[in-house]
């Protein structure tokens, strides 16, 4: 199997544990990621059918899914045993996904094994130094790095609403995503010689009421 190489690593959970007890309203409300991104990404990192690629931080799996769909073969990376169990709940059918537990700085994963690492709605999170030398370290030679976020409109009235709730009732909320669509220059520190290509690909998301809330939950 494509994971014989996997190493047992240190766990780090620390802000990991915000999202215990949250993963089946995570599994619910979070939504997909744009296939025009996916296709993308694969197009831009020179990828091919049953190549390696690391989701770090996978959640309960949803991006992992869609990279398994797309062929790829994917070690997903979740901290978290709440979530890492809906992750293998879902990936179960999946023979070319493996969830493992790890973190974004210590993954676990075989230096120099993976052509891409992968962030969905994760970075954020991670201490980027950290997580820098950790990519460097399972990278395959000329591999790449992909950070990724479904990120609201900060200019629509409801969007500003709800920032405005968060604000009132979570005292350590500093923007969706940690805010990060405003530091971008987090991203120009962490990759090397601070390039990186931006790209942005439209997914309307529609909730009703449920939907929205639990979005938010």
């Amino acid at each position: 199997m494509f994971y014989k190489n996997v190493l047992t690593g240190g766990i780090q959970l620390g802000k990991a544990n915000q999202f215990t007890g949250k993963a089946s309203a995570y599994e619910k409300h979070r939504p997909n990621y744009p296939q025009a991104c996916i296709d993308f990404i694969i197009s831009a990192a020179g990828l091919k059918r049953g190549n390696v690629v690391a989701d770090i931080g996978a959640g309960t799996g949803i991006f992992s899914r869609q990279l398994s769909e797309s062929g790829l073969q994917v070690m997903a990376v979740e901290p978290n045993a709440d979530m890492r169990a809906q992750a293998e709940k879902m990936l179960a059918d999946y023979s070319n996904t493996v969830v493992l537990p790890g973190s974004a700085e210590e993954t676990g994963i075989a230096a120099g094994s993976v052509r891409l690492v992968i962030a969905a709605q994760a970075f954020h999170w991670f201490d980027a130094a950290k997580f820098r030398a950790e990519c460097k370290r399972i990278l395959v030679p000329g591999g790449r790095v992909a950070l990724i976020w479904n990120s609201r409109d900060l200019e629509s009235p409801l969007v500003q609403e709800t920032a405005g709730i968060c604000r009132r009732f979570c005292p350590n909320f500093n923007g969706f995503s940690g805010g990060i669509e405003e530091r971008l220059e987090v991203l120009h520190q962490f990759f090397d010689k601070g390039i990186f290509e931006y790209q942005v690909f439209e997914n309307p998301v529609i909730y009703d009421c449920q939907g929205l809330i639990g979005r938010y939950l």
